[in-house]
């Protein structure tokens, strides 16, 4: 986890923001014993999010750091690097909710929303409002929707951890020859400083990742005849679409399967958010509920032996879980 350093008479919490690594943002969690409350902060590099996605990342982290520790109000605030290169002094205070108000989760209510500063007459602004719209940030240069899309797609390849930084810049090219419009520097500019940010993450990651044991209990899978997809595409309807496919492929040896499981890639959206990770499961050329079940225990046995913890209440119709799975899977190459 990638995360600043905090003043001395504060108390750093080590704990983990999913939704802010995601985009490459460092983060720092410290509580303050004598004004009895926590600050967050979030720090984007290299690429300046739109309010409206800092707005969600500084709420889904604050619920975080709630889900910590409740009995204090946590102070959540922003700002943004140019490089990972800048000193973080000179970082620009990203004051997307005005300055009269600051996003805060309130121990009382146990609600998270915007509070206003004492001696401050000004409205909320709406944090989805266009950037720079009453919330004092002229001067941030605009980024046009097809780069700005194009930079999204990167990050969450980069984050997703199957493709390596040769496979990245492929991606780009080809997008670029196909005209997909965007400023393929700017992108480029993106893919590095995002890259560093996970490095930087990566060094403080266990040495074997749940990614890891993914992997094995996956590998081991194969072995037993259940075929076991990793990233298959974006629905359960392209998961199986996948499995089909695989199924069907010619290399594929009849009999070589007995069942399925797999995930796609709006499960590991919901595990880089820090809600785990969801496989779906099922039997090769049979409809019996029994046999469906009998695959997901053998599925079950797998993640266990490779150290992973599944959830799963025994029914044919509900996904296994990996409630607690950390997603970190290390850039490859």
């Amino acid at each position: 986890m990638a995360h600043l350093s905090a003043p001395s008479f504060f108390n750093h919490i080590d704990l983990a923001f999913p939704p802010a690594e995601r985009l490459g943002a460092l983060t720092r969690l410290y509580h303050s014993p004598h004004q009895s409350l926590y600050g967050l902060h979030v720090t984007f590099v290299g690429r300046r999010p739109a309010n409206r996605e800092i707005d969600r990342v500084l709420r889904e982290c604050t619920a975080l750091a709630a889900a910590h520790d409740a009995r204090f109000n946590i102070h959540a605030d922003a700002s943004f690097l140019p490089s990972a290169a800048t000193d973080p002094a000179a970082g620009q205070t990203l004051d997307i909710y005005g300055r009269s108000h600051f996003l805060c989760f309130d121990c009382k209510t146990g609600a998270i929303g915007l509070r206003r500063i004492p001696g401050t007459r000004d409205p909320a602004p709406d944090p989805c409002l266009p950037d720079g719209e009453g919330a004092g940030e002229a001067g941030t240069p605009d980024i046009d929707d097809a780069t700005e899309h194009m930079q999204s797609e990167v990050t969450e390849a980069i984050w997703y951890g199957f493709d390596s930084p040769a496979e990245i810049d492929a991606m780009i090219e080809i997008e670029d020859e196909e005209g997909a419009g965007f400023d393929v520097q700017t992108v480029k500019a993106a893919v590095a400083e995002t890259l560093a940010s996970k490095r930087r993450a990566e060094a403080g990651w266990p040495e074997t990742t749940d990614c890891d044991r993914l992997d094995r209990a996956f590998a081991r899978l194969h072995e037993e005849g259940i075929l076991a997809l990793q990233c298959a595409g974006n629905t359960m309807g392209d998961g199986m679409q996948w499995v089909n496919e695989q199924l069907a492929d010619p290399r594929t040896a009849d009999g070589q399967y007995t069942g399925f499981c797999f995930f796609h890639s709006q499960d590991i959206d919901r595990a880089l958010e820090g809600e785990g990770l969801q496989l779906a499961f099922g039997p090769v050329n049979s409809d019996e509920e029994k046999d469906a079940v009998a695959v997901a225990q053998r599925v079950c046995h797998a993640l266990r032996q490779a150290g992973l913890e599944p959830d799963w209440n025994g029914s044919a119709d509900v996904r296994i879980r990996l409630p607690r799975l950390r997603w970190q899977r290390r850039t490859p190459g």
